[in-house]
């Protein structure tokens, strides 16, 4: 992605790629392991800043309703733990697992 941002898109969306690429990294915790990210950034405590300043500005853009959204939430939680559930499944059958489990 960065090879085709940088060759076919202007310079300011490669410098926005670029910046965007090392917050990721700062925010991650993969810069101050290897001694590449100000004293700052040590703390745990600027990803959460920058998750919850997120949050407060969506939703204050989009004028979100927490109470709208909760059905929506519930069916992706439901959604997500179906998923899992299938998934496993689908291990412990390719496994040779399940015959065993049901017997």
């Amino acid at each position: 992605m960065a090879f085709l941002a940088h060759r076919y898109l202007g310079n300011g969306f490669r410098s926005l790629y670029d910046a965007s690429t090392i917050l990721i990294l700062a925010f991650a915790g993969y810069l101050p392991r290897i001694g590449m990210a100000p004293e700052w950034a040590l703390a745990s405590r600027p990803l959460v800043l920058v998750f919850m300043g997120t949050a407060f500005l969506v939703t204050v853009l989009f004028h979100a309703d927490v109470d709208a959204q909760r059905g929506a939430y519930a069916t992706g939680v439901l959604v997500l733990i179906t998923s899992a559930a299938f998934a496993v499944t689908l291990h412990v059958w390719h496994k040779g697992a399940l015959r065993y489990a049901l017997s």
